[in-house]
């Protein structure tokens, strides 16, 4: 249910799988389905950015129907009534069958977004066919359409499931943060009847004077006659104002009435104060100099990197990105080598000056110690890095590598900073999941989450959180695999279930002569290495040997099973195929598709030989 972008084969061999399943099950009942748009719908998915086929929302129905189906089909646009009941039916028939994603909305919410596409619908076909692109996107935002999501919706980096704080230690935590502290200092000392301000609209030096002490600052306070040269108190101001704790009126700096509420609750003051720190280039940067872009465009970017990674970062590792991005942006502004050098120092010092203050809130936790090998080991061939899609000269080369080696400035998110990041990430419509947000989940969309984007670790505990929720109910689990329809699916699934329990060796042997499962539990053991090809009855091994022929119509498409079945001799293919025909595998929808192929490359059904 999820396909990089460059993995292009793959996604379309399983496109055209899902849609001739999607419209033969639609036909049967009497759904509207079109295959055409059937599989454009899928697209709207693919192409976005989160690429999850089956995470639906209003917005992406709204997508699918207004932006999506009207640009596939300029030429000819379908009737609203066939392409609404297209999308809906994508829709029901992954509910059907186990594969919707249970962190996206409601069917009757999903339902009722289709019913408003739909009457919207005439308007996005007729601007998608009389308008210019500026002017089909203004339309498109008026109708709702970008909510959320960046006009070119980019496909952006699907991030590995976190082990999120409890609440108790989230309190815990932004009780503890400096910044909650002084922001809530900082009010009381206001108060509703404010302070004046200068005419310049500075604290006045004596009030300044107090504050710096007040809110320990670490403000030289000597001979300073502005308070616009205490530039850590000047932060901590701007901040409070950015964030709506205090403004200004009349003259004087007041505490703001409607903020009461968010002082005396820590972690949702914490969370506007993270909000709003994006906003602050004009402080941290004051001197006017280009790196004020850092704190808007970058940092969150910087924040992303860290996001779900197991040990702190080494900062170096961050330096050299955050470099060409700069660069990108203003590598005008560089004239000469000596400006490179300058500009190369200042773009170091911003991105520190950002994960300082960061720290200060809490968001991030900075150390010095000896970075994880994880962090050199795509050093070690090339001169390219995958880690960071970056390519080194030997010298920087070296000198990366040698720097890690030893004791240097690490970063990693706290639990708040994780949570925070993770929210920005959920309103991009990212994957990111979180450990234990799947508990209440139906049997199918929890393995079907944990398989498509949870590493081993995470789904056992996400298995077994699901379980003790749920009375150890393993046989839901397994109902859930048998329901699948589709192979390489379900085998993930019980992959993953595995994982999950402790009973695992003894379950797998019980499941090698189950029914329906059977294949898969066999396909597994010998995968694992804890059953050989030898030690296989005859029906055993002729059903593996479907199992892996129906995976590989999934995966590679009729055309790389054709491929295969072509290099056996052509004499002993009706015998083969006599062989997969008389195995009685119990998926019946894949073994139809896979019968297409078979006549394909034996000319019939063949006689019923002996078994090979």
């Amino acid at each position: 249910m999820r396909y990089e972008i460059e993995e292009d084969d793959e996604y379309t061999t399983a496109k055209e799988l899902f849609t001739r399943r999607c419209v033969a099950w639609a036909a049967e009942r009497g759904h509207p389905a079109d295959a055409r748009i059937v599989a454009a719908t899928l697209d709207s998915r693919h192409m976005s950015s989160d690429g999850r086929l089956n995470h639906w929302t209003v917005a992406a129905v709204r997508r699918a129907v207004l932006e999506w189906i009207p640009d596939t089909f300029e030429a000819d646009p379908p009737s609203p009534e066939l392409a609404g009941g297209s999308v809906r039916t994508v829709i029901r028939y992954q509910a059907e069958h186990g594969l919707l994603d249970p962190r996206g909305e409601a069917l009757a919410e999903l339902d009722a977004a289709v019913e408003v596409a739909v009457g919207e619908y005439p308007v996005a076909v007729a601007a998608t066919s009389q308008l210019d692109e500026s002017d089909i996107m203004a339309l498109l935002e008026q109708l709702g359409e970008f909510t959320g999501d960046e006009p070119d919706h980019e496909r952006r980096f699907a991030q590995l499931p976190i082990v999120l704080p409890t609440d108790s230690e989230l309190a815990a935590q932004a009780a503890d943060s400096a910044l909650v502290g002084q922001m809530r200092r900082l009010t009381e000392w206001v108060g509703p009847q404010g302070r004046k301000l200068t005419a310049r609209g500075y604290l006045r030096v004596a009030d300044a004077r107090e504050l710096v002490a007040l809110l320990d600052t670490g403000d030289d306070v000597e001979g300073v006659r502005s308070s616009a040269d205490l530039p850590r108190l000047g932060l901590l101001v701007a901040w409070a104002r950015e964030a709506g704790l205090v403004r200004v009126v009349s003259g004087h700096l007041r505490a703001v009435a409607k903020a009461r509420p968010l002082l005396s609750n820590p972690v949702a003051l914490w969370h506007r104060l993270f909000d709003t720190f994006f906003d602050l280039d004009y402080v941290l940067f004051a001197d006017g100099g280009p790196f004020g872009w850092l704190c808007e465009d970058v940092a969150i970017d910087v924040l992303n990197t860290l996001y779900s990674l197991p040990h702190p970062m080494p900062i170096i590792r961050l330096q050299l990105p955050v470099w060409l991005s700069w660069q990108d942006q203003f590598s005008s502004v560089v004239e000469s080598r000596t400006d490179l050098d300058v500009y190369r120092a200042g773009c170091d010092a911003a991105l520190d000056t950002i994960l300082e203050t960061l720290a200060g809130l809490g968001a991030v936790e900075l150390s010095i110690g000896v970075p994880h090998p994880d962090f050199g080991m795509d050093l070690d061939d090339a001169f390219a890095s995958p880690f960071s899609g970056i390519e080194f000269d030997a010298k920087e080369l070296r000198a990366l590598r040698r720097d890690l080696r030893k004791a240097s400035p690490l970063v990693r998110l706290t639990g708040l900073g994780a949570i925070a990041v993770r929210q920005r990430m959920l309103a991009e419509g990212r994957e990111a999941g979180a450990v234990g947000e799947l508990a209440d989940a139906d049997p199918a969309g929890l393995l079907g989450v944990v398989a498509d984007h949870y590493t081993e670790e995470a789904a056992r505990l996400e298995i077994q959180g699901w379980l003790a929720r749920h009375d150890d109910d393993v046989e839901a689990l397994l109902a859930a695999v048998h329901r699948c329809p589709f192979r390489a699916r379900a085998a993930a699934m019980l992959r993953m279930l595995m994982i999950g329990l402790p009973q695992r060796p003894e379950l797998l042997a019980e499941l090698r002569t189950h029914p329906q499962l059977g294949p898969l539990a066999v396909m597994l053991m010998v995968e694992e290495g804890g059953l050989a090809h030898d030690d296989l009855a005859p029906g055993e091994a002729d059903l593996a040997m479907t199992e892996s022929i129906l995976t590989l119509l999934e995966v590679g498409g009729p055309d790389e099973v054709r491929a295969q079945l072509g290099r056996i001799p052509a004499a002993d293919r009706a015998e083969f195929a006599a062989v997969i025909r008389a195995a009685g595998h119990p998926a019946t929808a894949s073994v139809a598709d896979l019968e297409v192929v078979l006549s394909d490359v034996t000319g019939g059904r063949g006689r019923h030989l002996r078994s090979v």
